[in-house]
């Protein structure tokens, strides 16, 4: 009975969350929206309503889990054999990060370098996709984690968090030290490549003395030394976990991944792997920081434009470690724009109260879709004063608009 009853609720929620898609299509096809943009985003938006609707009618005490993201025990017996597993696990998983953080730097070592401004996607072969793989892990994420995981050693700290704090410390590492080498010694980044070698090369060798040395000689009791698992017990264990954490909280991966798929259709997939807009002007102040002119350029003055040359610093860093040319490297750094939302779902939840914690879902979902209200707003404007007859008069009111959220993305956030 129960099962026929779940049916009948996963059936309705679905045609609740299908007519939403519908609305959205016949108002972006009066908008004369091409289809290429139409039709992923009516799909995507029924999915993304399908998880808010499923996490909001589930009780309470099956989805929310509380600040500390703990996860749900089918028993207690799960509960007492928790700290058995706990400690050789994190030390399997820190030999398995080690390992990856190794590969990368071989990787990276034995790559090629291409500093053309462009090349079609098409042209790039499967080793140039995987440097450039690479270089996000390890421009924006490896090294932090690394620094990350030698500070909290000794403790544990959210999943979220953890991976925010090795984002802002691997941006840190390389920008900083791509503009340091730029501003002060008048050094090219292209030429940058040994030093980063050493200077990740560095990172590793101090995570393996300190935080893995750590994880392999720490005992739980003070007495007992643990049988590390196998690399087969090790991922079976850490597969199963995964598969519970879907188990529990799939409505909320639905939501994410719903506002991911809205990222690449606003950022790949629109722009077909190209650059506009603004992104132009930071590509051609890295094309400065590449070349050893940025230091000459701002003494004269000619780099006064109002915008912080720490990120064009940091995507010259990502052309020379990638060895990929500029625009295609920036266009890779699009998935970026998915760190603000989870940035502002783990604060929102450490700043409201436990009352409303499950608030956290709809807030990011609003957050990350913002700019939608402008398309409300515009779409009023067509209704009102300004109605839309052909392509050409639906271009005039955007031009007359001039909302920027609308028109042309930003450089941390995407819009829809």
């Amino acid at each position: 009975m129960s099962l026929e009853i779940e049916k009948k609720q996963y059936l309705f929620i679905a045609l609740v969350s299908i007519v939403p898609g519908f609305f959205v299509y016949f108002i972006l096809s009066y908008l004369f929206v091409i289809p290429k943009i139409t039709i992923p985003v009516s799909i995507i938006l029924p999915i993304l309503i399908f998880g808010l609707v499923r996490y909001y009618s589930t009780p309470q005490s099956y989805t929310a889990l509380g600040p500390e993201d703990s996860i749900l025990k089918d028993n207690q017996k799960d509960d007492i054999h928790k700290q058995d597993r706990k400690i050789p696990n994190e030390a399997a998983a820190s030999i398995f990060f080690a390992a990856i953080f190794s590969l990368l730097l071989i990787i990276f070592a034995f790559s090629s370098s291409d500093f053309h401004v462009f090349v079609e996607w098409k042209d790039i072969s499967t080793i140039g996709i995987i440097q450039l793989v690479t270089a996000n892990a390890l421009c924006f994420f490896i090294p932090g984690l690394a620094i990350v995981l030698i500070l909290t050693r000794k403790y544990d700290l959210n999943p979220i968090l953890t991976v925010l704090l090795a984002y802002f410390f691997s941006i840190l590492i390389t920008g900083l030290s791509a503009y340091i080498w730029s501003l002060g010694f008048d050094t090219p980044v292209s030429e940058l490549k040994n030093f980063y070698i050493m200077l990740y090369s560095a990172i590793l060798v101090i995570f393996l003395i300190l935080h893995l040395r750590y994880k392999i000689t720490m005992r739980l009791d003070g007495r007992v030394e643990h049988q590390y698992p196998s690399f087969y017990e090790f991922v079976i264990s850490q597969l199963i976990q995964f598969m519970y954490y879907v188990k529990n909280r799939y409505s909320e991966l639905f939501v994410f991944g719903s506002i991911f798929m809205l990222l690449i259709v606003s950022t790949y997939y629109i722009y077909n792997g190209v650059t506009i807009s603004d992104q132009w002007f930071h590509q051609g102040r890295a094309l400065l920081f590449l070349s050893g002119s940025f230091r000459e350029t701002a003494m004269e003055g000619s780099d006064n434009l109002g915008y912080p040359p720490f990120q064009s610093a940091l995507l010259a860093a990502l052309t020379t470690i990638a060895g990929i040319p500029i625009v295609n490297s920036y266009v890779s750094i699009a998935f970026l724009n998915m760190v603000p939302v989870f940035a502002f779902y783990f604060f929102f939840s450490k700043w409201v109260t436990p009352k409303f914690y499950r608030a956290n879902i709809l807030a990011s979902t609003l957050f990350a879709i913002a700019a939608g209200f402008n398309w409300i707003y515009l779409l009023g404007l067509t209704i009102t004063s300004n109605p839309i007859t052909s392509p050409h008069s639906f271009l005039e009111i955007l031009n007359t608009l001039r909302t920027v959220t609308i028109i042309r993305p930003t450089n941390f956030i995407f819009s829809v």
